[in-house]
């Protein structure tokens, strides 16, 4: 029998022995000799925020706010009492439990909730990091600077870029002419004008962008104030991200093919890698491979904190007025980033 059969039998011997028991009769379930059983909790007085400091530290599905989780684990247990949570998640069960000076096991059938329980939970000094972080910065710093360079209109000199916003390129199918999805050419939602024909180009579940453009980039500069400078791209500074992106990148980079699924974004032969721009996608290897250099446990908080930037550095990061992001639940890669 395999594992999967297996699997199936015991949902079905386990669905026989539940079906015995009446409704009326729930005594096989309760525990012998139990007189005690704890007065039921109060329910929160008020709402309280999904979002905090903690679990605004890495992004995870169905996150609970440890507050709420803290307000009972307090009515439910006593102090040194140990707290166990069968399915851990992002570790903000043991968060409340710790706060609450309660001892705490976590467990998750999940690698990544037990990787991010772990981390939110490490017992790692605030000075401690700050070293790790003081010593990963000064290794990387230089290496990752030279793949941002932007010449200064100003003064001519190297710049330091602090981000480029993109727009991909559609062809028009009356014309063929390019039509970059820009804000002032977009005609309604999905749909973009083009200048050579006034044709609408619909960029739907058919449009397929032919290329990817710079529009604006945001850099810094010693001749500058201390705020950052913005300008359109020169044909020098398209140039140095070209050079960039030919570059060959000397370190593990994520090759894993993605299901073909429409209705999450998903292309065909799509890779993990292609989610990036080939200098993002540079950095962060650069990056994730000075980390394998720290000794445990430190090595495993940085790449908890390189982990949750992975999102908010590939192509799926929306450039809008309303605020940048990732769309929820989908790999959707926007024309505007």
């Amino acid at each position: 029998m395999t594992d999967y059969q297996s699997s199936l039998s015991g949902i079905e011997e386990s669905k026989s022995l539940f079906e015995n028991f009446s409704e009326e009769d729930i005594s096989p379930l309760l525990n012998k000799g139990d007189d005690w059983y704890p007065t039921p909790p109060r329910p929160l007085d008020e709402e309280v925020s999904r979002r905090n400091p903690i679990a605004d530290m890495h992004i995870y599905w169905s996150k609970k706010p440890y507050e709420a989780i803290e307000h009972f684990v307090d009515q439910l247990s006593e102090e040194d009492d140990v707290v166990l949570d069968g399915c851990s998640g992002s570790g903000m069960t043991g968060i409340g439990s710790i706060a609450q000076d309660r001892k705490f096991i976590g467990v998750d059938h999940s690698p990544a909730a037990v990787f991010l329980s772990k981390n939110v939970l490490a017992p790692i000094t605030s000075t401690t990091l700050d070293q790790a972080y003081a010593e990963l910065e000064s290794a990387v710093e230089n290496r990752i600077n030279d793949l941002y360079r932007v010449s200064c209109e100003n003064c001519g000199a190297q710049g330091t870029t602090n981000y480029v916003r993109w727009r991909h390129v559609y062809e028009c199918k009356r014309c063929g002419n390019d039509v970059v999805a820009t804000k002032d050419k977009k005609v309604r939602k999905a749909t973009y004008g083009c200048d050579s024909c006034s044709a609408d180009v619909s960029i739907g579940d058919d449009g397929r962008p032919i290329d990817r453009r710079p529009i604006e980039i945001s850099y810094d500069c010693s001749c500058g104030s201390g705020r950052a400078n913005q300008k359109e791209p020169t044909d020098r500074d398209k140039r140095l991200i070209e050079q960039a992106n030919h570059r060959d990148i000397d370190y593990w980079t994520p090759d894993s093919e993605l299901k073909l699924n429409s209705r999450i974004g998903v292309t065909n032969k799509q890779t993990v890698a292609d989610l990036y721009t080939p200098r993002n996608l540079h950095a962060m290897a650069l990056l994730r491979d000075e980390i394998q250099r720290f000794d445990s446990p430190v090595r495993e908080l940085l790449m908890f904190c390189f982990t949750s930037i992975c999102f908010n550095t590939t192509i799926m990061y929306q450039d809008r007025e309303a605020g940048g992001g990732v769309t929820k639940g989908t790999l959707y890669q926007p024309p505007q980033y």
